[in-house]
């Protein structure tokens, strides 16, 4: 995954709080990639929609065990932390 290829390079070795925007499957694959290359103790979750926001963060608590939080606003997510990615796609239709 891109975003995890540039965090190994780019991000602090200890960053540890991951904000995410998007909540689909590649939003997905992004967290676990990210979790990989930095020790994530933190992610945060923004999606227009709560249910998928509520889905993913169940999922990733459930397979990364560390806290994962689904927020109400893209503010919330990215306010502290240390790496934002996006993982969703740019266009609908």
């Amino acid at each position: 995954c891109a975003n995890a290829l540039g965090a190994k390079y780019m991000a602090p070795a200890n960053a540890s709080i991951y904000a995410l925007i998007g909540a689909g499957w590649q939003a997905s694959a992004q967290a676990v990639a990210m979790s990989l290359v930095r020790p994530l103790r933190e992610i945060r979750i923004y999606s227009p929609t709560p249910a998928k926001r509520e889905r993913l963060a169940a999922e990733l608590r459930e397979q990364l065990r560390i806290e994962v939080r689904a927020v109400d606003d893209p503010r919330t997510a990215v306010r502290g932390a240390h790496i934002v990615g996006c993982g969703r796609r740019a266009g609908r239709g």
